[in-house]
């Protein structure tokens, strides 16, 4: 059985952004484990920017290049793809100390329309909402 070009190019990504040092847990953990896990270590990358940040910038690409690459004929990946997911999360960090550092925050509370998935169901949300 051959891998898919997907997984086998989303695996090459994983490889370059994990340290060396959490690479055995992080392949090994299941679904619900491994998400948790990504979600609450700030010291899985060899990045400067926040593993959290990171974490979901790759999730959200990928699953983006994954889409694009089913339904548009015509898409690419792109050729470096660690700059792309690099650029975008340093991009959401130096957001969130621009927010740390003084500018005036929004302190008016949004609901919005989240609902706590089903029993032995992860619901992981990709747009910047992290914590």
């Amino acid at each position: 059985m051959t891998n898919h070009p997907c997984s086998v190019q989303s695996t090459r990504v994983w490889l370059r952004l994990v340290s060396s040092n959490h690479m055995t847990n992080f392949f090994s953990l299941n679904c619900r484990d491994w998400i948790f896990d990504n979600l609450n270590n700030k010291k899985m990358a060899s990045h400067k920017i926040e593993w959290q940040t990171i974490f979901m910038v790759i999730c959200w690409h990928l699953w983006m290049w994954k889409n694009k690459s089913i339904f548009e004929e015509e898409f690419h990946r792109p050729f470096n793809p660690i700059d792309v997911i690099l650029k975008m999360a340093t991009e959401i960090d130096n957001c969130k100390q621009t927010q740390i550092s003084g500018w005036p925050q929004h302190t008016d509370t949004i609901f919005i329309g989240w609902k706590t998935p089903r029993e032995g169901w992860v619901k992981l949300n990709c747009d910047g909402a992290h914590k």
